[in-house]
Parts: structure tokens; C-alpha cells; sequence
């Protein structure tokens, strides 16, 4: 079923982006950068419905293997500046040079999780700055190349170390671990925003399935009031945390 619903969505996104290389007058490049926005956020959509379903039902299994995190971290960040782009509002990436960038995980649940959470910053920032801050938390290093490197550790598909496995913890405004050993290795993502600000009663609910800071948050922002009740949810299958915090 995921498989029949994603594929004519992809296809539509991807004829709309090589549409975008041929030559097109003004209208025409709106109107195909309108059809490709419009595609994502309805993939994105079908992405967390599905996502949520299988976890509702204990279905959803997560991959473990090698794979690239600044891939990952770079690739979720263009989807939030593609879509804050008409907005003053400035996206800053902070990441330690000694970051370990080949990890084991699932890097399509990472990104999902990514994602959403970014975009839940831009859905309420209209000015000011998005975040997204990654802190490595080790008692010892395992993959920590220079900012430059490539082509370190295992390519993608070969088989992990043993000792070395995926356990996501959380940290404030929306943190998700990706990296731990047993030395307790972890990876924490930071994602802060300077947008609305939360009550203490919309902080208590807001990883709540189909729940929204309020009526009008729907009426405005839209949005199915799913996204941060899954990252909540794979934050937990890692054996971590998500949380949240507003001034």
C-alpha cells in the first residue's frame, strides 16, 4: 500500500524538477516550483500517516547500517530552507568539527525525525533564526575525521561493527541521539527556534497524537498533528528521548 501511494507522488515531484531545467518563462518556473512544493508537503503528509499507522500497529522495523550524517543533517536542512525562504528568517547549522559523520542507523527515520521538527520551527517562526545544533556525547571516540573527510568506514550496505549500535536521546526543543557503543557514545540533536513560544499546558500535549497547540494553530498552520507524536514514538524505539522547552 505505501509503495502504491508514494509512487505517483515521487514521479510528480520529479517531473517537476527536471521541468524546472528546461527553459520556462517567469509564470511557468512559479507554477512548477509551486507544483514540487505542493508534491513534498503532500509526500511528507502520506509519509507520517503511513509512519504512524505502522507504529500503531508494532509494525515498523529500523534499519541499522552504515551511512553518511552529514548526508542526512544537509539533506533536512535544504527541505526547511526551501520552505522558509520567503520568510526573514535566517537557518544557522552548528556542528563540532570532530563530529563522527559515518554512523549505523536508520538514516530515513533520522531524516524524517529531522525534518519534522525543523519544520514545526518554521511553521511558527515568521523572523529571527532556526537552529539546528548536533553535540556528540561520548567517553571515547570512535569515527571523529577532520570537517574534510570522506570515505571513511564502512560503505553503505557492508555489516556494522557488533559493538556499535543506534540509541537516539533527546534533548531540549526537540533532540534526537544517533550514535552509541557500549561506552554510551550518543548523538544529540538541538533544534531552537525564536517563534511563538509554547503555554506549559501546549508543552504538557504537544507529542499527543493529532494535537495541536490550539484550534486556530490548525486553522492557520495546518498540519495533521502527527509529526512530533512519531518522532516522540522512534525517539522511544531508540531507547531515547524527545522533549521540549519555551521561554
Amino acid at each position: 500500500m505505501s509503495h502504491e501511494i508514494r509512487s505517483p507522488l515521487t514521479g510528480i515531484i520529479g517531473l517537476a524538477e527536471l521541468l524546472a531545467l528546461t527553459p520556462l518563462s517567469g509564470i511557468q518556473k512559479q507554477y512548477t516550483t509551486s507544483i514540487g512544493l505542493c508534491g513534498k508537503s503532500l509526500l511528507s503528509v502520506v509519509n507520517d500517516v503511513l509512519t504512524f499507522a505502522k507504529l500503531e500497529a508494532s509494525k515498523l522495523s529500523l534499519e541499522n547500517r552504515w551511512f553518511d550524517l552529514r548526508h542526512c543533517v544537509e539533506s533536512a536542512v535544504a527541505v526547511l530552507r526551501g520552505s522558509s525562504q520567503a520568510k526573514p528568517v535566517e537557518v544557522i547549522v552548528d556542528i563540532p568539527c570532530a563530529m563522527p559523520w559515518v554512523v549505523m542507523g536508520d538514516e530515513t527515520r533520522l531524516s524524517q525525525v529531522l525534518i519534522n521538527l525543523l519544520n514545526n520551527a518554521s511553521k511558527f517562526t515568521d523572523e529571527g533564526l532556526i537552529t539546528l545544533q548536533l553535540e556528540h556525547r561520548s567517553s571515547r571516540s570512535i569515527y571523529a575525521p577532520q570537517c574534510s573527510s570522506s570515505g571513511l568506514g564502512p560503505q553503505a550496505g557492508e555489516s556494522p561493527d557488533p559493538e556499535l549500535g543506534l540509541i537516539p536521546e533527546v534533548g531540549a526543543t526537540g533532540s534526537l541521539p544517533v550514535l552509541q557503543t557500549r561506552a554510551e557514545e550518543a548523538m544529540v540533536f538541538h533544534v531552537r527556534d525564536t517563534g511563538l513560544g509554547l503555554t506549559a499546558e501546549q508543552s504538557e500535549r504537544l507529542f499527543q497524537p493529532f494535537s495541536q497547540a490550539d484550534v486556530s494553530t490548525t486553522r492557520q498552520f495546518g498540519g495533521t498533528g502527527l509529526g512530533l507524536s512519531i518522532c516522540k514514538q522512534l525517539a522511544e524505539l531508540w531507547k531515547g528521548e524527545i522533549g521540549v522547552e519555551s521561554e
